[in-house]
């Protein structure tokens, strides 16, 4: 039970990350593709496979694609099929799982 409540922090926090990507936009247009395009660009060029999966609101879903040499991306596709890149990076690491156990601030 705990551990779901952790994941549900985890993915309200990158909704709340993806939201303001979004609203940012304007300033850094996403680079975007179809949903299949953009799993095979991510798999072939940066050997990233899906890591994390959740929804935002409810048309669009957002997913977090990592590679074992720590390289990550956050999509958003819309229920049209579009995915758009709004983030990327280096250095993932994944959080240990003592942190799941620990109760979220009231």
């Amino acid at each position: 039970m705990k551990k779901l409540a952790f994941t549900r922090l985890v993915f309200a926090s990158l909704t709340g990350v993806v939201s303001a990507l979004l609203v940012s936009s304007a300033v850094a247009a996403p680079q975007c593709t179809t949903h299949e395009k953009m799993v095979q660009l991510l798999s072939k060029r940066f050997s990233e496979v899906p890591k994390a999966v959740g929804l935002v609101g409810q048309t669009r879903v957002m997913e977090v694609y990592v590679s074992q040499k720590g390289s990550w991306t956050i999509v958003v596709t819309n229920s049209g099929g579009q995915a758009c890149i709004l983030a990327a990076g280096n250095d993932w690491e994944d959080v240990p799982d003592t942190f799941a156990n620990l109760e979220p601030a009231a």
